[in-house]
């Protein structure tokens, strides 16, 4: 049907005129895949919905989501909507750093910058942007946007925010051995999650802590650090 379509453009109009005619067609096929792309929610907030599923989906459906992804940010370039753009490109780049794709992570974070016009969605990038310079080495750069991360939550008062790049800035520091700073950024970031009851993000920092403990071989002291980790997760569990 698409193809005897496109036929009929060119017999009855000039070139120019069809193919005019048929990047309108394929416009519409494009805004049908995005609004009909199957498993991905069709009501309420997509984004809200991607973020909530994103790991299911990137492990499940991969190519589905990659699909989504780009068909939306698309759209949003076709229509200006740059802090649509920049949270888009933002899962984009989140899901290449997790397959480990690192440059294009890299590239596509970037780019979602330039888009970003709130605090909240600049956050997450610079976050997602700190963790990826961790895991390649480039400590200084890590540090760098994981700061810029917690300035922009700051603003927002989003504390479990701002204790996750907390909490990476003290595995930075502990990976340059500098563990004085390490240990601090683990307390602050612990102090942030106990206040919220928040266990299991506070058993992750508690382990950190024991592990700067065993880098620091004061064994003696490893022991009730676990102990609290212990604690807690019976207390919440």
């Amino acid at each position: 049907m698409i193809v005897f379509e496109i036929q009929r453009f060119f017999y009855f109009y000039s070139e120019a005129q069809s193919i005019k005619l048929v990047k309108k067609l394929c416009l519409v096929l494009l805004l049908t895949m995005v609004y009909c792309t199957p498993s991905i929610a069709q009501s309420g907030d997509h984004y809200t919905t991607i973020v909530n599923n994103f790991d299911k989906l990137l492990r499940e459906q991969p190519e589905l989501l990659f699909q989504d992804l780009n068909l939306r940010i698309h759209v949003a370039k076709r229509n200006g909507r740059k802090e649509e753009i920049a949270r888009y490109k933002y899962l984009l780049g989140k899901a290449y750093n997790k397959l480990e794709e690192k440059e294009e992570a890299q590239s596509v974070l970037k780019s979602a910058l330039t888009s970003a016009k709130t605090d909240s969605t600049s956050g997450h990038i610079h976050y997602e942007l700190g963790n990826l310079y961790y895991q390649t080495g480039k400590y200084e750069d890590g540090i760098k946007h994981h700061n810029k991360s917690i300035a922009r939550f700051k603003k927002l008062n989003r504390n479990t925010e701002q204790a996750a790049s907390i909490n990476s800035i003290g595995l930075i520091y502990d990976e340059l051995t500098q563990y004085d700073e390490a240990l601090v950024h683990y307390r602050k970031a612990l102090d942030i999650y106990l206040m919220q009851n928040n266990e299991l993000k506070a058993s992750s920092v508690l382990t950190n802590i024991g592990l700067f403990l065993f880098h620091e071989r004061q064994s003696a002291h490893r022991s009730p650090i676990f102990q609290k980790k212990l604690c807690i997760k019976i207390e919440f569990g």
